[in-house]
């Protein structure tokens, strides 16, 4: 669930069906609880939207927790975004964002915390479970002979930068023997100011580009988000990865767009990804934990690798936060020299990594 200011609101969700969850409280008939749930059945319905109501009571109830706590410093300028994680048994987490003037400062800032709600109604904020806003991102994607499709995600990334002028996003490309074009030199062209390149010989595996990406990165508590060529990903998606990504407690698959054939963002006409989890965005810590890539079992054979991680870090304990995000687009592109049916090879794999850090 999620609450957004009521300009916003109208732009991102006029479009959105109708689903509700909620547990109901039955006296008359003796029953505690009745957990009821109303579902869309349309994919292309974006997230569920939270009742003002219901965001606005946590966001007094929490401001009071501020001011009690901060002797009054902090006062509400206006409310941002609300989220709602729903929990049936152990209660509700929200995230709440919050635009707060300082008492005797001109200026406002940006306010982001989780607060739970337990089931009896009491409001606190988790131990252990709050997001890191300047952990770095490294976004891997392995790629073979797809140079239209990189110079594409090449630049997307460039304007995010430019955009953002957010320098803790990494880019690392894994090449298995593209011919097409030169990589390094495109990334040393762009004004993208971190990007590896790891050049790896033998057919395309991208359960192994992950892994050969993911070795890189050694510090634990950055994040690793395995991506894709063919996006139009937004610049909000990244601060989006770092809210839902905690070391030791959750990752993130955010839910694309899936575009039709001849289609675009400018007329987004398409379904949600709801199956896939190939974007995934995990803490480098946790990864290692849970075993990395699965390389043995996956290899040059499309799919799988991604639902088998999923399993993992699910076993591992690990909460996985899905849902949709507004203005990200998969491209209905050809599978043309992709995948390409090669019996597993026996050449060894010495990579070749060059970077700019």
């Amino acid at each position: 669930f999620s609450f957004v200011s009521t300009l916003e609101m109208i732009r991102m969700y006029d479009i959105f069906g109708p689903a509700v969850h909620y547990l109901r409280r039955i006296v008359e008939r003796g029953l505690k609880y009745i957990y009821s749930s109303v579902h869309s059945t349309c994919k292309s319905d974006g997230n569920l939207v939270l009742s003002t109501e219901i965001a606005l009571s946590i966001v007094n109830r929490y401001m009071k927790i501020v001011k009690n706590k901060y002797n009054k410093k902090y006062s509400l300028k206006k409310v941002i975004n609300i989220e709602e994680n729903h929990d049936v048994v152990k209660g509700n987490r929200y995230l709440v964002e919050l635009d707060l003037y300082v008492d005797g400062k001109e200026n406002s800032f940006r306010f982001s915390r989780y607060v739970y709600q337990d089931i009896s109604g009491g409001l606190y904020e988790p131990h252990n479970f709050q997001w890191n806003v300047d952990a770095s991102i490294h976004v891997i994607v392995p790629v073979k002979d797809q140079g239209r499709w990189l110079l594409h995600f090449i630049r997307n990334m460039e304007n995010i930068y430019l955009e953002t002028n957010d320098s803790r996003i990494n880019v690392i490309i894994v090449d298995f023997n593209s011919t097409d074009m030169d990589i390094e030199k495109c990334l040393h062209l762009s004004q993208i100011p971190r990007y590896q390149v790891v050049k790896l010989n033998g057919p395309f595996q991208r359960a192994l580009g992950i892994q050969a990406g993911a070795n890189l990165v050694k510090q634990v508590d950055d994040i690793i988000f395995t991506c894709d060529l063919h996006l139009d990903i937004p610049s909000h998606l990244f601060d989006s990865i770092r809210k839902h990504t905690i070391k030791g407690k959750m990752a993130f698959a955010p839910m694309v767009h899936r575009l039709s054939c001849g289609y675009t963002p400018d007329l987004p006409y398409g379904l949600w990804e709801n199956e896939g989890y190939g974007l995934f965005s995990i803490t480098k810590n946790d990864f290692d934990r849970v075993g990395g890539m699965n390389t043995r079992e996956f290899k040059t054979k499309w799919g799988g690798e991604d639902w088998e991680l999923l399993d993992r870090v699910l076993a591992h304990g690990l909460e996985v936060e899905r849902f949709r995000i507004s203005k990200f687009y998969h491209y209905h592109h050809s599978k043309k020299r992709m995948w390409t049916a090669h019996k597993t090879s026996n050449v060894p794999l010495f990579p070749v990594i060059r970077s700019i850090l």
